[in-house]
């Protein structure tokens, strides 16, 4: 019985009735059908040692912290150049939160930088809010804000008030000239 004993199999009978609560309680044929179709192949699947951690996906964008909020931003230009050479800063304030943020530029041509900083430090936007600046509904903007899914309001023309951006920095300049000499 030595060596026979080694080499001897059993069926396994199998409960199909109490699988069914785990199948939304299918006949117990399709319990059956469904279990012969897919456990006999799992050996068959070649693993590693390690499991791979599947929380991110494959496509940038989607791994992206979203802000649900809509975003304001305005260009400021300085009278002086500051440290760095910057020229000009690029400032985002968001309008549910009043979230104050500002990014140091060289010229207005690096809008798409600062805008790619501000998703990537403090999340995308649902909606840009900008002027009609040309540097601010570039192609090369309108790609980003397509592959982030953000949506884009420009204001009217000669209505600042319709930017959240514009308002606040105008605001804080007046607040600004009014506590020193201007």
């Amino acid at each position: 019985m030595g060596s026979a004993a080694v080499h001897e199999t059993r069926e396994h009978v199998q409960n199909y009735d109490a699988w069914r609560p785990f199948f939304l309680n299918a006949p117990r044929e399709v319990v059956m059908h469904t279990m012969k179709a897919t456990t006999h192949w799992y050996n068959n699947v070649s693993q590693g040692a390690r499991i791979y951690d599947m929380r991110r996906s494959h496509f940038p964008a989607c791994n992206i912290f979203l802000r649900h909020e809509a975003v304001g931003t305005d260009t400021i230009f300085f009278d002086i150049q500051a440290w760095g050479g910057y020229r000009c800063c690029q400032f985002y304030i968001g309008r549910r939160s009043y979230y104050m943020s500002a990014h140091g530029m060289l010229t207005d041509g690096d809008f798409v930088g600062s805008l790619e900083d501000e998703i990537r430090y403090r999340g995308a936007m649902d909606l840009l809010i900008s002027d009609m600046a040309k540097a601010e509904i570039s192609a090369r903007v309108r790609e980003v804000l397509r592959v982030f899914q953000i949506k884009d309001w420009q204001s009217e023309p000669h209505h600042q008030n319709q930017n959240i951006a514009n308002d606040t920095s105008r605001k804080s300049r007046m607040l600004n000239c009014s506590s020193s000499i201007c």
